[in-house]
């Protein structure tokens, strides 16, 4: 784990802010066109936020997706994927796939149907009776009690 400087430019109160790669648990393959969750571990350990590392969507074409979580250090947890790439991808045990920093915000879970009623107007609104089309979810990795 590393600590920002806090005496870069922009950067107050930096030195607070932790930062450590998360990294696959075990190698997955991912199928094309395809979202799913993959099993990843990292050394932080409190309120963070995991980011993607751009390196892997350039190269792999597979996005991971940004969101705040209590970790514990080292230990097991999952995270989306999108895998936009026409061919399958076997991802090795140990490749980098974000970073996790320190988060000290508020973490909010919101509905289509609460965001529609929170918007100013109609036209902005999400129709919440517009069914989403989304890729198809693979669980097949997933332990049973955190699926979806």
């Amino acid at each position: 784990m590393s600590y920002a400087k806090a005496e870069q430019p922009g950067k107050e109160g930096a030195a607070r802010e932790a930062d450590a790669k998360v990294r696959l648990a075990r190698e997955v393959v991912l199928p094309p066109r395809s979202r799913g969750y993959v099993p990843v571990q990292t050394p932080f350990q409190g309120n963070g936020v995991i980011t993607q590392r751009h390196q892997v969507y350039e190269r792999h074409r597979v996005h991971v997706a940004t969101g705040t979580m209590y970790c514990t250090a080292n230990q097991t947890w999952w995270v989306e994927v999108t895998q936009t790439g026409g061919t399958s991808k076997r991802l090795p045990k140990g490749m980098v796939l974000g970073h996790m920093s320190a988060y000290s915000g508020t973490v909010a879970a919101i509905s289509r149907e609460e965001w529609a009623s929170l918007s100013p107007s109609s036209a902005t609104a999400p129709d919440v009776t517009d069914p989403v089309e989304e890729p198809h979810v693979h669980t097949s990795n997933v332990s049973e009690g955190l699926r979806p």
